[in-house]
């Protein structure tokens, strides 16, 4: 994603609301097109408690403020289903660092 671009926002009320309605079809095409295309989306009006989300940002804070040894102890690479921290630059697509 070039410096030029905003990251998308996207907001799901409209297919929370009427999964059905055209504007939901919308919705789906628009993050459809966000995954594919930049890889990322703000994504608003999706429903959920705002402290649940703070509480979210706050623990990934602390995991990311810990030395890397101790993040190192749920890499990756030592789950069967590839589940776990990866250090930045080890994630590969196309033979490119992503």
């Amino acid at each position: 994603m070039d410096a030029e671009r905003e990251l998308p926002r996207i907001d799901l009320a409209p297919f929370r609301a009427d999964p059905a309605s055209a504007e939901s079809e919308r919705v789906v095409t628009a993050l459809r097109d966000a995954c594919h295309d930049v890889g990322f989306a703000h994504v608003l009006g999706h429903g959920v408690d705002a402290a649940l989300d703070r509480a979210v940002h706050d623990v990934s804070a602390r995991f990311f403020a810990l030395d890397e040894p101790d993040r190192l102890e749920i890499v990756n690479t030592n789950s069967p289903y590839f589940r776990g921290y990866t250090r930045l630059g080890q994630e590969h697509t196309n033979g490119r660092s992503d």
